[in-house]
């Protein structure tokens, strides 16, 4: 979080959209990785502290998901009156409630959301979606996933 007296709002992503995108996300590949599969990038040894494109040494058993749950972890403890987390599921799936809580947080008064329309979003799709990783991820991808984050993780949404 930022030093200083102001508030931070902090927009999380479940982790199996962040690694469909960085997936899709050349700069987010070393360039060694060549046409590496999903499957392999999910559980490649990552030194993301560095970048996910810049190939380090790498640790064991520090994959995408593990350093997705380590950065969240950092962000939940900092948060309170200066920071807030915001999960992106929400915000898509109920912009109005999310929206109000954000207003309630910052002390004023709630938006008139009356005029929201569905999002289109920047991306190339057109679509703004949650959970668009179902459409891709195979079983033992799911399964991988499900080994090492924790079902009561906070940052998970959804099935």
């Amino acid at each position: 979080p930022p030093p200083g007296s102001g508030k931070c709002l902090y927009v999380y992503r479940d982790g199996r959209d962040v690694a469909s995108s960085l997936f899709n996300w050349p700069k987010a590949r070393h360039i060694s990785d060549g046409r590496i599969e999903f499957s392999v990038f999910v559980r490649k040894n990552l030194d993301w502290w560095g970048s996910p494109g810049t190939q380090e040494l790498p640790k064991r058993n520090r994959h995408l998901f593990y350093y997705w749950m380590k950065h969240l972890r950092i962000w939940r403890r900092a948060r309170g009156n200066r920071v807030m987390l915001v999960c992106y599921e929400d915000l898509v799936i109920n912009p109005t409630a999310v929206l109000r809580d954000i207003a309630t947080w910052l002390g004023v008064p709630a938006p008139d959301t009356s005029a929201l329309v569905e999002p289109t979003g920047w991306n190339t799709s057109g679509q703004i979606k949650v959970s668009k990783w179902k459409e891709t991820w195979s079983d033992a991808d799911k399964a991988f996933y499900d080994a090492v984050v924790p079902a009561d993780f906070f940052g998970r949404w959804g099935g």
